[in-house]
């Protein structure tokens, strides 16, 4: 399978169209497209920009990658920016902005909200999937945070 053809699988699974793939990681339309049939190829930036809007890593576009077994989509088997922000509960490692997901950076230097998402919060919030799909904005990881929040105070009460 092709690069394009696994950005194809991956934006479709995600539920994403071409155009929403082009907002998210600033790659052209029409580039997207060429790449996914596999009229041209593309620059490692772009493969990083194309791989961070579709939430995976960059070996699961370069074909590293993993599938279900049943379902033949392809799988992520963690979440694709915690190898770079530490695992949950790992004091003193600090949580940098690049690896965060897009979206989870500007909630984090919000200076309302930010100064509560301590490292311990940002790895858990940078973990958040439902059926391969995660928040991809600000206000989407904002209310994430929210929710979660109101459940773990009324789990402590």
């Amino acid at each position: 399978m092709t690069v394009g053809a696994r950005i194809h699988d991956i934006r479709v699974q995600r539920g994403l169209s071409l155009r929403e793939l082009a907002r998210l990681s600033a790659v052209s339309h029409s580039q997207l497209s060429a790449i996914e049939h596999g009229r041209t190829g593309t620059s490692v930036d772009n493969l990083v920009r194309i791989a961070r809007a579709l939430e995976v890593s960059l070996a699961t576009l370069t074909g590293e990658d993993t599938r279900d077994a049943h379902t033949g989509r392809l799988v992520e088997e963690t979440a694709p920016y915690m190898g770079s922000i530490g695992r949950e509960g790992e004091r003193g490692h600090k949580v940098e902005s690049a690896a965060l997901p897009p979206g989870l950076t500007d909630l984090r230097d919000d200076p309302i909200v930010g100064p509560e998402l301590d490292d311990e919060w940002v790895r858990l919030l940078a973990g958040l999937s439902l059926h391969g799909r995660r928040p991809r904005t600000k206000q989407a990881w904002l209310s994430a945070y929210i929710v979660l929040k109101m459940l773990f105070k009324a789990e402590a009460e």
